[in-house]
């Protein structure tokens, strides 16, 4: 796996939910794989993260669930823990990454 993009997130699940699309929609091309971290949400978000990663199998995806709320930097590490890929990009959960956004990064560290 080439790149590892980790999105770490607490509740706004509309928010998570359109910086997921974009990202599996826009880079379905791209080989990368996606973390996504829930850091103590209370509104469903990791169930909804688990139902993301089954109707999207097409790119692998793994879920954190944290206890409690443990802070951004926490949650982002506890992906880095996780990630297989060469590289890791760390976006917000309220983030849309503008196109070409992994090629650019994997073009700039090769």
């Amino acid at each position: 796996m080439e790149i590892s993009v980790i999105v770490a997130c607490n509740n706004l699940w509309s928010l998570t939910h359109q910086c997921l699309m974009h990202l599996v929609h826009n880079y379905a091309d791209q080989p990368f794989e996606l973390i996504a971290i829930d850091n103590g949400s209370e509104d469903m978000t990791y169930e909804k993260l688990d139902e993301f990663k089954y109707f999207n199998s097409l790119i692998p995806m793994t879920v954190i669930s944290l206890p409690g709320r443990v802070g951004p930097s926490k949650a982002w590490n506890a992906g880095i823990k996780q990630a297989v890929g060469n590289y890791i990009a760390i976006i917000g959960n309220d983030v849309i990454v503008p196109k070409h956004y992994l090629k650019r990064i994997l073009e700039k560290m090769g």
